[in-house]
């Protein structure tokens, strides 16, 4: 490997792997986005955008900048940033991109060893997802006439929500071909593409 190589050239190149990989735009757009913020806070701080020099306590140091210096959504071009803090899942999500990233330069042999291979994913209160009472789902469907044709697609729509937690974009985007009612299962192609049933 080329000592000099810039990480900027090496995010390039990442990109390019998760294009080849088919991995979700959404997904890339979301890595490529926290990588770029780890640059800009290496670049500010006077610290090497060698790959070969960066070691894991300057990726720790970064995952410690983050809820001190950044503000919610600062980031993110589809929101207005807010005068809190960041979540535990966005810090989760730059400590994984973290992970992700430098294990491809060590892997495509770009780096000797990974640096974030010690990195831990930052703990995180679990969060208790409320549901909907029995009242609530009543109230729903009740609003539904399910004797018309729309009204009974979408109350199979709803059932099918309420009855497998899917993503909305998930059940979007189901096709005939994913759907056996013979055998009673839903198949679904979901975050990464990885395929499940339901």
């Amino acid at each position: 490997m080329d000592q000099e190589t810039d990480l900027a050239k090496l995010v390039d190149g990442f990109r390019l792997y998760c294009l080849a990989e088919a991995k979700q735009r959404t997904s890339i757009r979301w890595y490529l986005g926290k990588l770029k913020v780890f640059l800009d806070y290496l670049r500010a701080n006077q610290l090497p955008t060698c790959p070969s020099q960066l070691t894991t306590t300057h990726l720790r140091a970064f995952l410690v900048h983050l809820p001190e210096e950044v503000r919610a959504h600062e980031n993110n071009p589809r929101k207005p940033a807010q005068d809190r803090g960041l979540c535990t899942d966005t810090l989760q999500g730059y400590a994984r991109t973290l992970k992700a990233f430098f294990s491809w330069t060590a892997r495509e042999g770009y780096l000797a060893s990974d640096p974030a291979k010690a990195l831990r994913i930052p703990k995180g209160m679990k969060a208790i997802v409320k549901t909907l009472s029995d009242a609530q789902v009543r109230s729903l469907l009740s609003v539904i006439d399910p004797k018309s044709p729309k009204g009974f697609r979408d109350y199979c729509l709803l059932l099918v929500l309420l009855d497998t937690g899917i993503r909305l974009s998930e059940l979007v985007n189901l096709q005939a071909k994913d759907i056996g009612l013979d055998r009673g299962f839903l198949k679904k192609l979901g975050k990464a593409a990885r395929k499940g049933n339901w």
